[in-house]
């Protein structure tokens, strides 16, 4: 029980560390919704870096669930995320 507690909040400080804005980084997202809830990435969203891309979440919430996702969820997210040509 306290491993588990010490991986879910040690993935929240990652979460929040790495946390910025999708307004100030200039950087166009890989996805057109955030992969976990399907909502636009709206104002209050946050980026992180995965497979070389920068992946737009909605909310620091959904980007500190997909930080704790095993690489082939978090692949399968972003996949489905991705614009549809």
């Amino acid at each position: 029980m306290k491993t588990t507690i010490r991986i879910v909040i040690a993935s929240a400080l990652i979460a929040l560390a790495s946390c910025r804005s999708t307004k100030s980084t200039g950087q166009a997202m890989a996805n057109a919704k955030c992969p976990i809830s399907n909502e636009a990435l709206g104002t209050k969203g946050c980026t992180t870096e995965f497979n070389g891309q920068t992946i737009g979440f909605c909310c620091e919430k959904c980007m500190a669930k997909f930080n704790a996702m095993p690489a082939d969820e978090k692949t399968a997210k972003v996949t489905s995320a991705m614009p549809t040509k």
